[in-house]
């Protein structure tokens, strides 16, 4: 089993196709380029550098983008408000990140008079990307994420 401490650079494309500012990320991929022919000489390699410090430093390289779990973290509102409720007031919806059946669970959910309702529910084998999935549901519902 393979362990991810940063988002893949798949996973960091799909955050950037949701909006996410790619200055927001903490880490960033980086592939050496061969100076003759500008084809990559090596597989990406992970840089514990935010993403502008490494573009900034390497600046001849390819650089993408990468995200942390704590980045990742920092990115999901810990409450999102509705208007929609049966109880004529607004919801705060709060979010609950939880192991769930081997994986990881995100969940949205408020509770009253001894009952939960979720707003989104969330699974995946890795926490990374049910952070991602998470992201992807805020930001296709129009819900905001925090500011880094």
């Amino acid at each position: 089993m393979t362990t991810n401490i940063a988002t893949t650079p798949s996973q960091s494309r799909r955050l950037q196709e949701c909006g996410v500012d790619p200055e927001t990320a903490d880490m960033s991929w980086r592939t050496i380029l061969c100076p003759s022919d500008n084809e990559p000489w090596s597989d990406p390699q992970l840089l514990v550098l935010p993403y502008s410090a490494a573009k900034d430093i390497y600046h001849d390289d390819y650089i993408k983008s990468a995200w942390s779990l704590s980045a990742l973290l920092g990115l999901l509102p810990k409450e999102i408000k509705v208007d929609e409720s049966p109880y004529d007031e607004v919801q705060k919806y709060g979010l609950l990140i939880y192991p769930f059946m081997g994986g990881w669970q995100i969940d949205y959910q408020y509770c009253i008079d001894d009952e939960c309702h979720s707003l989104m529910c969330i699974y995946s084998t890795d926490i990374i990307e049910v952070c991602v999935k998470a992201i992807e549901w805020l930001t296709a519902n129009n819900y905001k994420l925090n500011q880094l």
